[in-house]
């Protein structure tokens, strides 16, 4: 099953919605950062909740998101464009020989920082706490403090035994008051968005079409006498994508001083780039480090 992504309105509560599969995506981030199951598990939650809030983004734009705690996890860092082409990583990736408890992996609190921006400006960046010390709770309320849109969001994760094939299913929903949204029926979607119904809903494979609608269904059973009108469109098939390229990271390379690229050119020795995001390897030969020198130096002549 490929990884898919709707977004729509629950017409009678005018409430804004997004629900996503992403296994595949959490699947190759997980193999090409090579991280051990407890850093799996909060990167592939991080990267779930950055998609579903991909809709909430116009033509050319991404978010950057960024949280970092005070304990044994340091930080998530991921961005996300309109078509929920997304990538990410986690520090550090082997989390497991440290944590001794949740406390011991969040520490006495962080911060989450989002930034949208275009290929050419910043348009908008916020930081909130990171008070409930849970990277997709803790977004979700960043969307509900910082931007002033009430905002609850669920994501389930599964996992395998075969290295080679890490991660059974990662699904998740999200849901956000539109500007006459009864605030009161906001909060008891909120509490059947985190019923044990949806949760089990969620951590299942869809194997009907219309398996989202039960996923809905179990949420509005929290409202009395609820009304089930749900209008989706497909807003894109989330991918785990990288930016990098040998382009960009020639242009990293070149920010360092003169003197530090003559002494690798004469070195005669390869230098290593990795990539944080997807961690791709970029060896550049001394006759690359050589053109980048002379590019440099033409350009500042």
């Amino acid at each position: 099953m490929n990884d898919f992504l709707y977004r729509g309105v629950l017409q009678p509560y005018q409430v804004r919605v997004s629900y996503g599969v992403t296994t595949g995506v959490v699947r190759d981030a997980v193999l090409a950062h090579a991280t051990d199951p407890v850093a799996s598990h909060l990167l592939a939650r991080a990267l779930t909740a950055g998609v579903l809030a991909s809709p909430l983004l116009g033509e050319d734009e991404w978010f950057t998101m960024r949280w970092n705690y005070e304990g044994d996890l340091q930080s998530i860092v991921l961005d996300v464009d309109e078509h929920a082409r997304i990538r990410g990583f986690i520090a550090p990736k082997l989390l497991m020989e440290h944590v001794e408890s949740e406390e011991s992996l969040y520490g006495g609190g962080g911060k989450v920082s989002v930034t949208k921006s275009t290929s050419v400006k910043v348009l908008n960046s916020g930081t909130t706490e990171a008070a409930l010390l849970d990277v997709v709770e803790d977004l979700a309320h960043f969307f509900s403090y910082s931007d002033q849109i009430e905002t609850a969001m669920v994501a389930m994760v599964g996992f395998n035994p075969d290295p080679n094939d890490p991660v059974s299913l990662c699904q998740g929903l999200m849901i956000q008051a539109l500007p006459d949204c009864d605030l009161e029926l906001f909060d008891a979607l909120r509490r059947g968005l985190n019923s044990a119904e949806v949760r089990r809903l969620l951590s299942v494979p869809p194997e009907v079409d219309n398996h989202f609608e039960h996923v809905f269904k179990a949420m509005l059973q929290s409202i009395p006498e609820a009304v089930f009108d749900l209008r989706l469109s497909v807003a894109g098939e989330p991918q785990f994508r990288c930016r990098c390229s040998l382009e960009r990271i020639c242009d990293v390379v070149a920010v360092l001083p003169d003197a530090e690229l003559e002494e690798m050119i004469e070195s005669d020795k390869f230098l290593s780039v990795d990539c944080r995001f997807c961690s791709r390897q970029y060896r550049l030969t001394p006759d690359q480090l050589r053109t980048i020198l002379q590019t440099k130096r033409s350009i500042s002549a």
